[in-house]
Order: structure tokens, then C-alpha cells, then sequence
């Protein structure tokens, strides 16, 4: 993930900075905003350097203009990427503090590509009914899978990986202890999916060989 700079990605979503009912309701462990907010931010600046670029996948501040730019400003980095969350009010960001808005993007990294969005995979009719998924699941401003892994904020799970869908990773800060997460981690959760999905794949093989060996030998 590093370039000729030692540049590195960083990414997060989330936060709901000047929230307080996200507390609560995400069941996290902090008295107030307060705290909540100056954990993360220790964390993010522990973690993230000058030159580094951080994604911000949506649902960041729950505030006003003002409440945005002290957070922004107090940032490690200013090569900020935000990617608007349903929490985020559009007239409330401060442009001149991110290199740029959007809904959804790509981006390649170590010749993969992944999917950004705030929300995670749109998931179908039967999927829904046969994991008893929120309807929510099924929301169109959810991206639709193309086989590409996507890395979305917006459910707040405690995990990373999904339960439901195979290629998702999940940035949140409910699922990194209130860290960013970085482009190497989530290349290496991306490899030792890939090469859990291999052997998977050959076992499968091996039990299906050894099943014709049984039924041949049984028919002799």
C-alpha cells in the first residue's frame, strides 16, 4: 500500500461526532461525547501521518458547520475523502476541509478493486428471508454487488467481516476498537479470505473424490 512517498490509506466511518445517542444506541463504551470524541481522535492521530490519505465512509459529524471544521481541523491529515453518510447534511460540511464529496467511489489498491460506500451491499429477497435480515437490507441506495469487495460503514456492527455477504468489510468504528483501519489490514483480510475460500474449495474436492473411491469400492 505504500508508494515512492510512504503514503498510506486510511480508512473509518461512523463516528457520529456531536452525537451522544450513538452511545447508547451503539452500545459504546464512553460517558459521554466528549470522551468518545477525544478517544477517536487520539487514536486517529496515533495512527495516521501528515501524508497519508484517510476515507471517511459517512455518518461523521452529527453537528453543525462548526462542530465539522473543529474535527476536521484537528486531524492528523488534511488528504481527507469523504463519502456522504445518511447522518451527514450536505449543507453542513465544510468543502474547503476535504479534498472532495461523493456517494460512492472505487479504488484500487494492490491491483484490487473495492467499492466505497457509506452502506454495505444491497442483499436480495431470499437472502434477506432465509438470514431474517432487517428490511433495511434491501434499501436501493445500497450498492448492488458487481463480485468486487466492498468497504461500508452505516450498520455498526462489532465485526469487520459480514455474516451475510462474502465480500464486505466493514470500516466502522464500532467494529476497529474506535480506530481507522488500514489499506495493508484490509488487503491481508482480503487474502486470508481468498485463501480460505481455497481450501475450502480443495476439501470440498478431496470429500467429493473420496466419496466416488467409497461408492466404486462398495460396488465392486
Amino acid at each position: 500500500m505504500k508508494n515512492s512517498s510512504q503514503r498510506k490509506y486510511w480508512f473509518s466511518s461512523d463516528l457520529h461526532i456531536g452525537h451522544p445517542n450513538s452511545i447508547p444506541f451503539c452500545n459504546r463504551p464512553f460517558k459521554n461525547i466528549a470522551e468518545m470524541e477525544q478517544t477517536i481522535l487520539a487514536n486517529f492521530n496515533k495512527m495516521i501521518k501528515p501524508n497519508d490519505v484517510l476515507f471517511l465512509l459517512g455518518d461523521v459529524c452529527l453537528g453543525k458547520k462548526a462542530a465539522w471544521e473543529r474535527f476536521l481541523n484537528a486531524l492528523p491529515t488534511k488528504n481527507i475523502i469523504l463519502l456522504k453518510g445518511n447522518h451527514d447534511r450536505w449543507q453542513s460540511i465544510p468543502k474547503d476541509l476535504v479534498l472532495t464529496v461523493m456517494d460512492s467511489s472505487r479504488l484500487q489498491m494492490c491491483g484490487m478493486t473495492f467499492v466505497l460506500s457509506h452502506y454495505p451491499y444491497r442483499a436480495g429477497f431470499f437472502r434477506a428471508l432465509w438470514k431474517r435480515l432487517h428490511p433495511a437490507v434491501r434499501e436501493k441506495r445500497r450498492p448492488k454487488d458487481t463480485g468486487l469487495w466492498l468497504l461500508h460503514g452505516h450498520d455498526h456492527r462489532k465485526t469487520i467481516l459480514c455474516d451475510y455477504h462474502p465480500r464486505q468489510i466493514n470500516v466502522g468504528v464500532d467494529a476497529n476498537n474506535f480506530r481507522p483501519i488500514s489499506g495493508e489490514e484490509i488487503i491481508r483480510i482480503v487474502q486470508k479470505q481468498a485463501s480460505k475460500s481455497t481450501s475450502s474449495c480443495m476439501m470440498s474436492l478431496f470429500c467429493n473424490h473420496s466419496k466416488k473411491i467409497l461408492f466404486s469400492f462398495l460396488s465392486i
